[in-house]
């Protein structure tokens, strides 16, 4: 069941995008008004069937939150965003607090609202550039992770199609696994997105990264603001390889 999580194939019953859809709701609930938690709300979904989750995928903001849900029970006592900040924000020598969302039981939401100084983020993709080596080189996170989490399946597991009604950017089709979006084969480059136009964008063939913050306001135009930005990361890099082969 984690698996399924992971790869945005719960078999829940979910419409992420619109004003009376799901996403929305669990916006209101859980992080506005903090009527329920994101475990009793999770509770109030209904599934779609035995065999749908294995096989669709579905882009679920409370898959990712449940998954926060699971990571928060393994580091209990500890709340999740202490141990953010004491591990994985130490181990990248973080120049700035980040500050997490939460509950009303204090549970990080694992969908959204987590925020970061540029430079912390430009942290964080270095960590992961380097497949889990902190600022000291030493092996913060198991490098087999990275196989597993930003590398795309032999199966073809991870792809999201263009039928699905919640699939990523038709016009820059990704593909989705655990928590992060693929590009398509045969190119490795991977990349995480937030609402309002942020990117952390990883290269390891390229041995670079790029971090964009923006601010779209929604995600009315999104489609094709991403595009852009993506084809405009891939330029950067492109020029950066060329500059470095001059020098």
């Amino acid at each position: 069941m984690l698996e399924h999580l992971l790869m945005m194939r719960s078999g829940i019953q979910w419409q992420e995008d619109g004003w009376f859809s799901d996403g929305a709701e669990f916006i209101r609930e859980v992080k506005d008004d903090q009527s329920a938690s994101i475990i009793e709300f999770a509770k109030q979904r209904r599934s779609r069937g035995a065999d749908y989750s294995s096989r669709i995928f579905n882009y679920s903001g409370l898959d990712a939150s449940v998954i926060a849900a699971v990571a928060e029970q393994m580091v209990a006592p500890e709340k999740l965003t202490h141990f953010l900040q004491r591990g994985l924000w130490s181990a990248i020598g973080a120049e700035a607090k980040a500050k997490w969302k939460v509950d009303r039981t204090g549970a990080a939401i694992g969908a959204c609202c987590l925020t970061a100084t540029v430079g912390d983020l430009a942290r964080f993709a270095l960590l992961v550039l380097h497949e889990g080596q902190d600022r000291p080189r030493h092996q913060f996170i198991p490098r087999g992770w990275f196989d597993l989490a930003t590398k795309h399946g032999p199966h073809n597991e991870d792809e999201s199609t263009r039928a699905d009604p919640n699939a990523f950017n038709p016009g820059c089709p990704l593909d989705y696994r655990y928590e992060w979006w693929l590009a398509r084969r045969p190119r490795t480059d991977f990349t995480a997105v937030g609402i309002n136009g942020q990117f952390v964008h990883i290269y390891p063939d390229a041995d670079a990264l790029v971090v964009q913050i923006s601010d779209w306001g929604d995600w009315r135009h999104g489609n094709f603001l991403e595009c852009e930005s993506l084809r405009a990361h891939d330029a950067l890099v492109r020029a950066a390889a060329v500059r470095h082969r001059r020098q």
